[in-house]
């Protein structure tokens, strides 16, 4: 993931595509949903996972970070499973 300017022109910024593969350090494995107005909304669900909840958190939020994509080949709940389950 790379930093941009933020609107201001003062500072990095991260960036969030919906789509993105992310873990959260309390909610787990999610994906990004959509992102704007310097908040991003994650659903926290997998491939194999029944329909997640969703939260939205500050796009430099320390505790959301990049991940790989869970495995859709093999049925692996583990990796949907929220951290600390």
């Amino acid at each position: 993931m790379q930093p941009f300017r933020d609107e201001t022109g003062t500072g990095p910024s991260r960036r969030w595509l919906p789509g993105t593969d992310v873990r959260h350090a309390e909610y787990g494995a999610g994906w990004v949903q959509g992102s704007g107005v310097g908040r991003v909304t994650v659903r926290f669900e997998g491939p194999w996972s029944a329909p997640g909840r969703v939260r939205t958190f500050a796009v430099d939020d320390p505790e959301l970070s990049p991940a790989d994509p869970p495995s859709i080949l093999a049925r692996d709940r583990t990796a949907d499973r929220p951290a600390g389950d």
